[in-house]
This record gives C-alpha cells, sequence and structure tokens, in this order.
C-alpha cells in the first residue's frame, strides 16, 4: 500500500512500532512492533525487516520501498535508533 508511514513510540511503555496506512480510505496495512536485536537491512530504496507474526506463527518478514534513497536511510536510522536495547 501506498500512505504515511509513522514510527510511534509510547510514552509510558517506550514501546516503538511502525504504522503504515494506505491512502485513500486510511485502511492499516502495517502495524507491528520493532524488535530488539534484529538487523534492519536498508539498500537503495528499500528496507527490511523481521516483525512478530501472528500469534504462534513466528515471524514475518516486511519489506518497505520508499520514494528516495534520503527516505530509506532516514528511516533506517530512525527504526534503529528506536528499537529496545533488549
Amino acid at each position: 500500500g501506498v500512505g504515511p508511514l509513522r514510527v510511534l513510540k509510547h510514552k509510558e511503555t517506550g514501546a516503538t512500532r511502525i504504522l503504515l496506512r494506505a491512502d485513500p480510505r486510511g485502511t492499516i496495512v502495517l502495524n507491528k512492533s520493532l524488535l530488539a536485536g534484529v538487523k534492519y537491512e536498508v539498500t537503495e530504496k528499500t528496507i527490511k525487516f523481521p516483525a512478530a507474526g501472528e500469534p504462534g506463527k513466528g515471524l514475518e518478514t516486511w519489506l518497505l520501498q520508499l520514494k528516495t534513497p534520503a527516505f530509506a536511510q532516514e528511516l533506517g536510522k530512525v527504526m534503529e535508533e528506536n528499537k529496545p536495547s533488549s
């Protein structure tokens, strides 16, 4: 989906998640917590990362395609800085 992507951090718990809503209706496409100890693979215009799947199903891999290489680098940096430490 194409739409606004946000990295949100809970004020009290510090838990961070990534939220993507599809234009024009705002349907949630991606709403996953950032995980500790994972590597966010940034390439020219993409970011590949594992996220928790449905309960009991393990991890699933997501690939985000961004508009420019600068957006990909910036999002990768923000995700690394905000993932849990342990």
